[in-house]
């Protein structure tokens, strides 16, 4: 008599097999994520406020980093703080996708949302910044003058504040499933300084972009100007009253960075030549009338008034 699949099933159970690598398993932290830092950025022309730290998946299915942190230690490899810590998954998991965390100052000031907003706390002109999740620094990224470094064969040149100057990767890690990841930042790193010809190109889970760049004769230029925008009431139910300094591109995204709704047009877009300042209202429905769930909403906007991004909360 043959044995029947159901019993089969409970066998395979007990037995623990499963048809999953053990790498894709998200209960095996220490060797699921494949996830490679490759920017960081410090400061903009001196500030450190605005900075940011863009990451990379080596492998698809890397999305799914609630509870993962980014950390910072220093050059004796002491944890000197958590800049953030994801509290949910992302919605683009195929492998090269980018993961952004960004202050603030730099999401308002370079008009891009972030994945994640992070407190200011990356050291300069030496630490180490960590993407980790509880049992496993994925990849450590030591720069400056280590003493002690945590996970990776050498160290990358010291972190400057001055321009738009930034870590950036030129060597991928390879993609095979360990934890800590074989890093060689000394070697794979190099730094970088946006020019207007050859800007540093930030990119968040979304696909969207920003240029972050300054002057290269020494003065410094002042980052986009910061537009005013208001939505008010914040938080509401109902609608909400929008003004924006212009017709410029007018959207709001959801904190996955999906696009939940367009009030003027798109970054890029052809938009209405129309005199003055924009003054609408949001009903907390998406493009295609749907009411949209209980929420953090950002507001973007980019014209001839600057570039300016507003979390709104829509309360159902």
């Amino acid at each position: 008599m043959r044995p029947r699949p159901a019993i089969l099933a409970l066998l395979a159970l007990a037995l623990g097999s499963s048809p999953t690598p053990a790498w894709a398993e998200p209960s095996n932290p220490q060797t699921f994520h494949i996830m490679e830092i490759t920017q960081i950025m410090a400061a903009y022309n001196g500030d450190p406020a605005m900075q940011a730290i863009e990451m990379r998946m080596l492998a698809s299915g890397q999305n799914l980093l609630t509870g993962t942190q980014l950390n910072v230690y220093d050059k004796d490899g002491v944890l000197v703080t958590t800049l953030g810590t994801f509290p949910s998954s992302l919605a683009n998991s195929v492998v090269g996708s980018r993961v952004l965390a960004t202050t603030a100052a730099f999401a308002s000031a370079f008009g891009i949302v972030p994945d994640l907003t992070i407190a200011a706390g990356i050291p300069t002109p030496t630490g180490q910044v960590v993407f980790e999740i509880t049992g496993c620094r994925v990849n450590s990224i030591p720069y400056g003058g280590i003493v002690t470094r945590l996970a990776s064969a050498s160290s990358a040149l010291a972190l400057p504040t001055l321009a738009a100057t930034a870590l950036v990767r030129t060597v991928n890690d390879a993609t095979a499933p360990t934890c800590p990841l074989a890093e060689d930042a000394g070697v794979r790193f190099t730094l970088r300084s946006g020019s207007s010809t050859a800007p540093l190109v930030f990119q968040n889970n979304h696909g969207d972009t920003t240029q972050v760049y300054s002057t290269v004769t020494g003065v410094e230029s002042p980052p986009p100007s910061v537009a005013s925008l208001k939505a008010s009431p914040n938080p509401f139910r109902g609608q909400t009253r929008i003004d924006a300094p212009d017709w410029g591109s007018l959207v709001i995204h959801d904190v996955q960075g999906r696009l939940v709704r367009v009030l003027t047009c798109v970054p890029g877009g052809a938009c209405p030549q129309l005199a003055g300042a924009f003054s609408g209202s949001w009903d907390g429905r998406d493009t295609a009338g749907r009411e949209v769930p209980s929420g953090v909403y950002f507001l973007r906007y980019e014209g001839a008034g600057g570039r300016a991004v507003k979390a709104i909360v829509y309360l159902r």
